[in-house]
């Protein structure tokens, strides 16, 4: 029997008691939640996720770059609205161009 694995940001319980879900079908998807707090509120992690960004993309052949700690610093600073995802397509555009291209602008945009 096939599984799924979805994720959200809104709550399918209360999307079940505000109608917007049915129950059954809330039921057959919620055989184990997990909840995983966003970047913004883990900036600890950033760090462990550079490092594993890293590892996944060693055999793609991608540059690795030192990243200095004053960027590692505007990282944490940040609130990182796309979550993980922005995260990994900012270190994989610093990778191939040497330049963070997002975020001094969005370090001065919505920090």
């Amino acid at each position: 029997m096939p599984r799924f694995l979805s994720a959200t940001n809104k709550n399918p319980s209360q999307m079940v008691s505000d109608d917007l879900m049915r129950e059954d079908f809330f039921y057959r998807l919620n055989v184990l939640s997990l909840e995983i707090p966003p970047l913004r509120k883990r900036k600890q992690d950033i760090p462990l996720l550079i490092n594993e960004f890293i590892e996944k993309n060693r055999s793609k052949r991608m540059p690795v770059r030192n990243i200095p700690d004053y960027i590692i610093e505007q990282m944490k600073a940040y609130k990182w609205p796309g979550n993980v995802r922005e995260l990994f397509n900012e270190l994989r555009k610093f990778f191939y161009t040497g330049k963070m291209i997002n975020i001094d602008y969005l370090f001065r945009k919505f920090c």
